[in-house]
């Protein structure tokens, strides 16, 4: 899979109860995540088993979650960047607890003839595992007027990949992806609004010994950029879609049997109006795993 790292499982001499310590203390029980409710975190969570129906979800909000025993999803973990609302760029994620996962946002499109606003950027974020940064993608161009161009990262020297363990990199938390731009726009007769960029994914850490993901997606995803509007003889571009973040799973179970969608995908482009030119993607984040089996 694109963009995904798998660290191997250990070495055969080791105990079978190697590792089980970073899967948490169980002291929050068991706990069921019932369909069509969230749960958001307000602190790092250690349950002993933690199961989420379908349709229900839980927003990490910066903590991380450690499940000692199993972690049974037909629902969502998720960080995913904000989308965009037509002209209205996704807000952005703040920074939240010990895992930071900032994002960038995106920008708001424009109802003037001129170029479209640049995406935001994202602070201390980490190369994916193709060695790309997770970029805000560009609003789409209206004619002669481009889109703006999406935000761009600001880059540590530490790795995700080699910070599941501590997932910080040095004294600071680490950022998720950069925000989508606005479309560009060309206003004849009529009107014209071009579409908002969406904002960046943010960060999901998981360590639970044993994952059963079928049915559910675990996602740090970008979110999608706004589709552009006019009227007479107008064009607008559409909004870029927000970088992905930043998924990290510590686990017994092997990787190819953990199921379901695991993803820290760029966010889609928003669509165009009368011939302005679609948003692009973000640029896809990392998703990680460290496998103890």
């Amino acid at each position: 899979m694109a963009g995904t790292q798998v660290f191997p499982s250990a070495a055969s001499g080791l105990s079978a109860t190697f590792g089980e310590g970073l899967y948490g203390d169980a002291t929050d029980g068991d706990f069921t995540v019932v369909a069509a409710s969230t749960l958001t975190l307000g602190r790092e969570r250690h349950y002993k088993n933690l199961t989420v129906q379908a349709t229900g979800t839980v927003k990490p909000a910066g903590f991380k979650l450690c499940v000692s025993n199993t972690f049974t999803n037909a629902g969502t973990l998720n960080d995913n960047g904000n989308d965009a609302s037509l002209s209205s760029g996704g807000s952005a994620l703040t920074g939240r607890q010990f895992l930071g996962a900032a994002s960038g946002g995106g920008t708001n499109g424009i109802s003037v003839s001129g170029v479209g606003n640049n995406g935001l950027t994202s602070a201390n974020n980490s190369y994916n595992n193709l060695g790309t940064l997770p970029n805000g993608g560009n609003g789409g161009a209206a004619g002669a007027n481009a889109g703006g161009t999406g935000g761009l990262p600001t880059v540590t020297n530490v790795r995700w990949a080699s910070s599941l363990f501590f997932p910080r990199a040095a004294a600071a938390a680490f950022g998720g992806g950069a925000g989508g731009a606005s479309g560009g726009c060309t206003v004849v007769t009529g009107s014209a609004n071009s579409g908002g960029g969406g904002s960046g994914g943010g960060i999901v850490w998981l360590a639970a010994k044993t994952i059963n993901n079928a049915g559910g997606v675990i996602s740090a995803n970008g979110g999608k950029g706004g589709d552009a509007s006019f009227s007479g003889t107008s064009l607008a571009g559409g909004g870029g879609g927000g970088g992905g973040g930043l998924v990290g799973i510590l686990t017994a179970t092997p990787w190819t049997s953990i199921g379901g969608t695991i993803s820290a995908a760029g966010g889609a482009g928003g669509a165009g109006a009368n011939g302005g030119a679609a948003g692009s993607s973000g640029v896809a984040g990392s998703v990680n795993y460290i496998i103890f089996g």
